[in-house]
């Protein structure tokens, strides 16, 4: 479904990825795992168009998206969930979902009901403003609302990033289900565990390259390598 082939991502002079490479069969969750500043960011945001890659090519659905305008991306079929979480404040949790509403084209057909199904905590904030959700509601709002356009290919940017570890665990059950419903994803994140439970692949990233690949049963068993390369 999803190819990457030696993306290479600048930001001004600064080069941000090195060759990156690696493909998301339908259906399938793969996570980036690094720290901080490894280029997990600048390869969703390439993805996405937000940050074109200066070489390298995407392949979304056997169609070149690489160069093409986020709102093409999004409307091609992909949807992307950054990590700060950008709400709007003013609009209730309702309206939120409401206005991103949009029909699905061979992806998994998205309502509010539906959101509020996998999101039970929305619902009961249904007519509360965006502004006021907590830090954890908020970013099940944003997720949701990127749902609503029914994208067949789903962008996480770290979605765990300083939730409590009662929101993580909702926020896993959240994406499991989703796994269930058939929705391809990939997902950026530091939290080793995390990747472990709701990913099939994992995809280590380290100075702006893929260092390590394999899937979360291979993953678990190279506990020692995986340490060196996410070591400080």
């Amino acid at each position: 479904m999803l190819e990457c082939s030696d993306l290479v991502t600048h930001y001004d002079a600064a080069q941000i990825l090195f060759g990156v490479s690696f493909s998301l069969e339908k259906g399938r969750s793969a996570c980036l795992i690094g720290r901080n500043g490894v280029g997990k960011t600048t390869c969703l945001r390439s993805i996405m168009g937000l940050t074109p890659p200066s070489s390298g090519a995407v392949t979304f659905e056997s169609a070149p998206i690489a160069g093409l305008p986020a709102f093409r991306i999004a409307q091609r079929g992909i949807g992307f969930v950054p990590e700060d979480r950008r709400i709007f404040p003013d609009l209730t949790v309702e309206e939120n979902l409401m206005i991103a509403e949009r029909p699905g084209e061979g992806g998994v057909a998205w309502s509010i009901r539906k959101a509020y199904d996998v999101f039970p905590p929305l619902y009961d904030f249904r007519a509360r403003q965006g502004g006021y959700l907590s830090g954890g509601q908020q970013q099940m709002l944003t997720i949701a609302r990127t749902l609503m356009g029914s994208p067949r290919l789903l962008l996480l940017d770290e979605p765990t990033e300083g939730l409590s570890p009662l929101v993580v665990r909702a926020l896993e059950q959240a994406i499991l289900r989703l796994k269930e419903e058939g929705l391809t994803m990939l997902l950026a994140a530091q939290d080793v565990n995390f990747a472990h439970n709701v990913a099939d692949e994992v995809y280590v990233m380290n100075r702006g390259a893929i260092v390590y690949r394999g899937t979360v049963a291979e993953a678990k068993s190279a506990t020692d390598e995986l340490r060196a390369h996410l070591a400080v």
